[in-house]
């Protein structure tokens, strides 16, 4: 008997209600089965060529990442000419660029993926940041984090690699006024600049060290008020007086006065003291940034096979051996919005790892190029290092800087995390590879990464699993290689 329905409408029709069904259930219609793996590289501060390096330690480390379906790091300086480009002030930061030739030297190393958005974003202004946004489009390296308005640096980017579509959204809760990208306006361009992670510094110190600050600031600020402001508190206290005549008022309002009352609080310069039972960090995450993050997280989510979420942040709580208690929150509230992991940067030193929900945060990837380049410096950066304004051998820079900051050799080891993603995004195995950046090499020569050796290895894997205690992260240490506990 001849077939009552055409083949081409057979067709149609069974292809219609697999999409139909495939759309009422969860997650993916067709979960890409394949293994997809995933390296991310810390802070990279390049200055030099390092394509011309035989070090079979270094080659060996380059070799493990050109092998990763796709290799994520934090593009630390702006890429740019910088006779070109005009130098910001930075106070006691030290502002800094990369040479052109630095975005082929991370295509050659094989990065597909950079964030942007770091207290070095803007050094070099906005020509510096237009310049790394060229120069990264020029090699073919995706990047997130920062652009010509808040809309285009917050939201998700992506790049395709043979293992699937990957997705970054990339922010800065550490960064200098005026940085930070705004949204556009009726009138007015918005501003470039990086996506920012604001966050409210509040210290709690002991109550009755509080009410001895809280004088001596008052008695500052009535010294250098101007007679109006004086006139108007003295105004504001008479109507605070009057509201408390009225007892029916005052039953009223309770507690909800003593709330909206800003005597509690001292505002020194950009955080908040506040009495409390001891000292203790107690700064909070601004609102607005969280959910705009969040709601780019949602969006990159629904995009991507793999979604990653970076951010670059110094501050941390414990003497700078842990995050803070805020970005704890951050990282969670990332994962609960669907990203896969979280790495953060800008310590310059390695925190702990923390798996949430399967997924992990890393807290800080510390240092994985550290090659300051003293000759891109404006001269103010020299005479607040205590050196002349015109010194021309930048080496006596970095000597005075190494011994002041980066002496302790935990600021030149680093680790490279190797993460397989099985059945869609599901993670089935972290590796964490030891790296050491030489600093024991001639200035010249140092800041450059290689596989670290058995000892070394050995040490940082160890102290890494230390730090993660407190997250009950499992790390077990062979042959060289530090292997996350999962389940």
């Amino acid at each position: 008997m001849k077939n009552k329905y055409p083949r081409f409408f057979v067709s149609i029709v069974t292809a219609a209600i697999i999409l139909t069904v495939g759309a009422a259930l969860p997650g993916k219609l067709f979960p890409e089965s394949k293994k997809m793996t995933l390296i991310a590289l810390g802070d990279c501060i390049l200055s030099k060529k390092v394509s011309v390096k035989q070090d079979a330690a270094f080659l060996k480390l380059v070799d493990l990442i050109r092998s990763a379906d796709c290799t994520w790091a934090n593009s630390e300086l702006p890429i740019v000419d910088i006779r070109k480009a005009y130098p910001q002030f930075r106070d006691m930061d030290i502002p800094g660029a990369a040479p052109l030739f630095v975005a082929d030297e991370f295509k050659w190393l094989g990065i597909d993926f950079v964030g942007l958005a770091n207290n070095h974003t803007m050094d070099y202004g906005h020509e510096g940041l237009f310049s790394t946004i060229e120069n990264l489009k020029r090699v073919g390296i995706g990047y997130a984090g920062a652009g010509m308005d808040l809309e285009e640096a917050a939201r998700p980017r992506y790049v395709d690699t043979k293992g699937g579509r990957v997705g970054q959204v990339n922010c800065c809760g550490s960064f200098h006024p005026g940085t930070m990208a705004s949204l556009p306006g009726p009138y007015v361009n918005g501003r470039p600049g990086l996506n920012p992670l604001r966050v409210e510094e509040i210290i709690r110190i002991k109550k009755e060290d509080f009410v001895v600050l809280k004088k001596i600031f008052d008695e500052i600020e009535k010294q250098f008020e101007s007679e109006d402001r004086q006139e108007t508190k003295k105004n504001e206290q008479k109507a605070e007086d009057k509201k408390k005549e009225s007892k029916d008022k005052k039953q009223e309002t309770g507690d909800k006065e003593k709330q909206k009352k800003p005597k509690d609080e001292i505002k020194f310069r950009d955080f908040k003291i506040v009495p409390g039972e001891a000292i203790a960090d107690a700064s909070s995450l601004n609102k607005d940034d969280l959910k705009r993050i969040t709601d780019a997280v949602k969006t990159a989510r629904r995009n991507a096979r793999v979604v990653i979420v970076s951010n670059h942040e110094h501050r941390g709580s414990h003497k700078q051996t842990q995050p803070s208690k805020s970005f704890e929150t951050y990282a969670k509230a990332c994962i609960d919005a669907g990203a896969d992991v979280v790495f953060n940067t800008g310590p310059h030193l390695l925190w702990g790892i923390e798996i949430y929900k399967g997924k992990p945060i890393f807290y800080s990837l510390g240092n994985f190029f550290f090659q300051i380049d003293a000759d891109q410096f404006p001269p103010e950066t020299y005479s607040i290092m205590g050196l002349p304004h015109d010194t021309r051998d930048g080496s006596i820079f970095l000597e005075k800087v190494h011994k002041g900051y980066f002496s302790k050799r935990k600021y030149w080891q680093g680790f490279v995390p190797f993460i397989t993603f099985e059945k869609g995004s599901e993670i089935t195995d972290i590796k964490l590879y030891p790296i050491t950046l030489n600093p024991d090499k001639p200035l010249y020569e140092e800041g450059y990464p290689q596989l670290a050796s058995k000892k070394e290895g050995k040490e940082i894997i160890e102290g890494l699993s230390e730090m993660s205690k407190p997250y009950k992260t499992v790390i077990e240490y062979r042959d060289g290689v530090g292997t996350i506990k999962l389940k």
